[in-house]
């Protein structure tokens, strides 16, 4: 039941800077943010229910390039 309620955004980026960027997307303790889960050059956001695609592009855009946030 709670699964369902919950959307994620997965990003790949250069290798090694995934746990960097997710410390930095915890750091900023948004509400929409529910956790991070960091690999080599993979991170997955959690996001809590109702996010929006233009509301999550706009809180990326603080850490990732735009034509990385797509």
């Amino acid at each position: 039941e709670m699964l369902r309620s919950l959307v994620g955004s997965e990003m790949c980026i250069r290798d090694s800077y995934a746990t960097g960027l997710a410390y930095d997307i915890d750091m900023s303790h948004a509400n929409m943010v529910l956790g991070t889960i960091a690999g080599a050059d993979t991170v997955f956001v959690l996001l809590r229910e109702g996010i929006s695609r233009k509301e999550s592009n706009e809180f990326f855009a603080r850490f990732l390039p735009a034509d990385i946030i797509g």
